[in-house]
């Protein structure tokens, strides 16, 4: 069927319309949107195929632009239930990334949004559709930012980069969204570095997103201590971009101010931006991030004041907000779909590469049939056959036992039986560990005058014995993450000494690193609690531990001396009474987003 001229082209300016009038100030002309969407409503194609899809898929992103979100996923719902009966994947899975980002715009656990960018992503994968692929990546590292798991979001966000590097618009926010992360995760250098590329590359994307990439340099110099600097950055800001966008936007740089000023003690100025920014915040599901902030500050601002119900209040408010996005179910649930996803794309990969092994070898065998036939040499022909069964039993045992040994050094023992037993192993809570993490002091400044061969070997030596020590003491290695390294005691298998396996282990890698380490010395932190564990990865497998406690535990250790071991109160709970271990009380200490802890240095 051939639409009539008259609605292509009113289909087509729609469309265009959609894509270029883009909020740059105040709020949309509500009234011409809906204009637009009834115009689009008005056209009939008569029967279910691509062209209404699409025109149901325009209509969703239009309500999703006034924020309606009821609307929006009606019609992202019935597009992609007649995607799946038409059979186009494309559209299907456009309708899964409008499904996934109307849950993004709302309050709400995040599971549901996670599942519909995963299967939006896959069938991006099977399309080969770069352009998809870099958007379900982008909104995946938006996700992991919004429930503050820094690590992972910038680990999509650079794969978003691989498929964006002719989208200078993806390119910006991509770069942009980098800062924000590398900024939670102290690694102020490198933001700097994003955050100078975002606005150089920014040509179209108008005022609030120049707002928002002012605001956020302003937080990263609240993150890395330079407060004044912050204030004065800020309130430049808000003047700048008063008036000319809709108040409702300006919510980041208000909320930051407040975090400066807390850190100053100004404990009124705090509680004055901070409410500011929770009036501007609340009623957009988007800003869940600037709304736990401005919740957190005023909790702890009305607390030092003493005004107790107030900051009860706040505290209850921010305690809803929290098990409402990323409670451990959330969590929990969110590593399965990852694990699930990232799992069966691996087996994706190693299905097609064997497909090709099949046919190769088909090949291989119908020549080796044609020369039998020719030669017509019976007895060598059995004697060659039974020499190659025998081989291929030798190799495939041989290779079988590589891969068995493989699996043992990136996944824990029992998790490498449940994952060649099931095909799949799941995410498991375990309630008692202990967390180990370990830095080196001054890494960059010491790593310039290092060569790369030089530093490399280095790096290697030292984990290399940290490897030997955590396997002396029944710790799990986790990862390395540059100079970083992490290991847990307690799981898979439960170990009610953790405590004390965790503190001995960190004792003697402190040990050595004072008799060997000629170019670096490390700082120590240990905390003992809950965690989620299970395996993530799309193309290489990794076994991961996620939660507060491993937060908590980069924390001790980020509030280390050089040389030594720091725990917190709840590892001292649990070892206090071990006779050959001595403990220094150093009082609560201030850690950022945690508030006042208690530590102690642990000596033998």
């Amino acid at each position: 069927m051939h639409l009539p001229l008259n609605k292509c082209l009113t289909k087509t300016i729609l469309i265009i319309l959609l894509i270029f009038n883009k909020p740059s100030g105040y709020a949309q002309d509500t009234t011409a949107i809906y204009r637009s969407i009834d115009s689009l409503q008005s056209i009939s194609f008569g029967k279910k195929d691509s062209l209404q899809v699409d025109n149901w898929i325009n209509i969703a992103l239009l309500y999703l632009s006034i924020s309606d979100k009821e609307k929006t996923n009606i019609y992202a719902n019935k597009a992609l239930e007649n995607a799946k009966e038409i059979g186009i994947t494309s559209l299907e899975a456009r309708s899964y990334v409008i499904l996934g980002r109307a849950q993004l715009a709302q309050y709400g656990p995040r599971d549901k949004a996670t599942r519909y960018f995963l299967n939006a992503l896959e069938l991006f994968n099977k399309l080969k559709d770069n352009n998809g692929i870099a958007t379900c990546y982008l909104q995946l590292g938006v996700l992991s930012f919004d429930m503050q798991n820094f690590e992972e979001s910038a680990q999509y966000l650079l794969k978003a980069l691989e498929y964006s590097k002719d989208n200078p618009i993806r390119l910006s926010t991509i770069h942009y969204m980098l800062a924000l992360c590398y900024s939670e995760l102290g690694r102020f250098t490198e933001a700097e570095v994003m955050f100078d590329l975002a606005e150089s590359e920014n040509q179209v994307q108008g005022d609030v997103f120049n707002m928002q990439v002012g605001a956020f340099r302003g937080k990263m110099y609240v993150n890395r201590g330079d407060v004044d600097l912050a204030i004065s950055y800020l309130h430049d800001n808000i003047e700048k971009y008063k008036g000319n966008i809709d108040p409702k936007m300006q919510a980041p740089p208000y909320i930051f101010l407040s975090s400066a000023y807390l850190q100053t003690k100004d404990y009124r100025n705090a509680i004055r931006y901070a409410k500011r920014g929770y009036e501007l915040a609340s009623d957009r599901g988007s800003y869940i991030i600037y709304l736990r902030e401005a919740e957190t500050n005023l909790y702890k601002a009305y607390q030092a004041l003493g005004n107790t119900d107030s900051a009860f209040f706040f505290l209850h408010e921010l305690s809803i907000l929290k098990d409402s996005i990323s409670s451990i179910t959330v969590l929990q649930r969110v590593a399965e779909m990852k694990g699930k996803f990232e799992f069966e794309q691996e087996m994706e990969a190693r299905r097609s590469e064997q497909k090709l092994k099949d046919a190769i070898a088909a090949k291989e065998l119908e020549r080796e049939k044609l020369v039998r036939n020719i030669l017509f040499v019976g007895f060598i022909l059995l004697m060659g056959v039974a020499a190659l069964v025998y081989y291929q039993r030798v190799k495939v045992s041989r290779e079988k036992k590589k891969s068995d040994t493989l699996l043992l050094n990136i996944l824990p023992a029992a998790t490498a039986e449940e994952l060649k037993t099931k095909g799949s192993a799941e995410a498991k809570q375990f309630d008692n560990v202990s967390v180990l993490f370990t830095d080196f002091v001054n890494f960059t400044g010491i790593s310039q005058q290092l060569s790369p061969k030089e530093l490399v070997a280095n790096i290697h030596y030292h984990f290399t014995a940290f490897d030997a020590i955590a396997e002396r003491y029944g710790l799990e290695k986790i990862k390395t993450i540059g100079d970083a390294y992490m290991a847990v005691c307690g799981l898979p298998a439960e170990n009610r000494q953790h405590a004390r396996q965790t503190v001995l282990a960190a004792l003697e890698m402190a040990r050595h690193m004072e008799e060997h380490g000629k170019k670096f010395k490390v700082r120590i932190g240990i905390h003992s609690g809950p965690v989620v564990a299970g395996i993530v990865g799309v193309r290489k497998f990794q076994y991961d531990i996620w939660g507060d406690t491993v937060n908590t535990a980069s924390r001790m250790e980020s509030n280390s001396e050089v040389g030594k071991v720091n725990i917190s109160a709840s590892t001292y709970a649990l070892i206090k009474e071990e006779k050959d271990l001595q403990f220094e009380y150093r009082g609560e200490v201030e850690v950022k987003g945690k508030g006042a802890l208690g530590m102690y240095f642990a000596y033998k």
